[in-house]
């Protein structure tokens, strides 16, 4: 399973020093998601990565 980086970048540059960040996957076949992990967070948000085939 591979991810564009450049994507994974933009998340975490949109996402600042905010703390930790869960990656959820269900296999190499299906989209991956990244969301904030601070449950105080004032907006709730998840962002879709697409797996490459490599």
């Amino acid at each position: 399973m591979g991810f564009n980086s450049g994507y994974i970048l933009d998340f975490l540059k949109a996402l600042g020093n905010e703390g930790e960040v869960r990656l959820e996957f269900k296999d190499s076949q299906s989209a991956g998601q990244m969301r904030p992990e601070d449950p105080d967070a004032e907006y709730k948000y998840r962002y879709v990565l697409m797996p490459m085939r490599i």
